[in-house]
């Protein structure tokens, strides 16, 4: 039986919804084994999703993103003044200011 955790209605095992107030019911895990991957799947997203968060990288993980925003601006200057076209660089330091402000460098 699941117990809902909005309203403690009992439910059937295959119910997906509360048959009292129709909230979604959350899924619990009875085989030990499935529980064992599930836990091991959730550490490897967990471990991939750390990489993309400001929050967490090492010490110098803020830097050397800054580091590369700024050597592509300054590829994007050297670019334009060679070949002399420089409405580029608006679009190119719009699309980079966009990228640190959502990275929050």
């Amino acid at each position: 039986m699941l117990r809902c955790n909005k309203c403690g209605a009992e439910n059937e095992d295959g119910a997906r919804f509360c048959l009292s107030c129709a909230h979604k019911l959350q899924s619990r895990i009875t085989d030990p084994q499935d529980a064992d991957s599930e836990t091991r799947q959730t550490k490897k997203d967990k471990r991939l999703l750390d990489l993309f968060d400001t929050g967490t990288r090492s010490g110098h993980g803020r830097y050397v993103e800054a580091l590369a925003y700024a050597v592509t601006l300054a590829a994007g200057v050297i670019v334009s003044v060679l070949l002399g076209e420089y409405w580029p660089l608006y679009v190119l330091a719009g699309m980079v200011g966009l990228a640190a402000w959502v990275r929050r460098i």
